[in-house]
């Protein structure tokens, strides 16, 4: 089990949004500690999962479509509530770079992305059940990040 006072130290954000410790509990599950110097609190010790999207799926041409897609977005958000680290944007132009320094267009690249907490991948994939653009045909890839500076 991580020393709770050293996972609180090596956070990049602080709480309530944070990140697990280098250390995983043998369940991956997300765990209460006391909270350093405050008597009576605990922090709750969460990892930041990455939300790629994947897929075909233009910018869509109307008013009212824009209109319903935000609404999807915002009834989404919503539903995660404080789960939401970042909640995104749509990307558009990709390039990629290789080894030699030679840069092409790329061929694969996301679409967009979120990033949420949760208390492990499972409950992250679950929570990604939900996302808009599961709805357009397009993929969500859910990827555990962790602090590595």
């Amino acid at each position: 089990m991580p020393d709770p006072s050293f996972a609180a130290a090596d956070l990049s954000i602080p709480a309530p949004i944070v990140r697990r410790g280098h250390e995983r509990a043998p369940d991956g599950l997300a765990r209460r500690y006391p909270a350093a110097g405050v008597a009576g609190k605990e922090v709750m010790i969460m990892a930041n999962f990455l939300l790629t999207y994947h897929g075909e799926g233009g910018m869509l041409s109307t008013d009212e479509e824009r209109a319903e897609a935000m609404g999807a977005w915002t009834a989404w958000f919503t539903q995660l509530g404080e789960a939401v680290v970042d909640p995104g944007n749509p990307t558009s132009q990709a390039r990629a770079i290789s080894l030699d320094g030679s840069v092409m267009d790329a061929t694969s690249s996301p679409t967009g992305y979120s990033i949420i907490k949760a208390g492990s991948l499972d409950e992250a994939v679950a929570l990604s059940r939900g996302c808009p653009v599961l709805a357009a045909g397009q993929v969500v890839v859910v990827s555990e990040t962790f602090p590595a500076m």
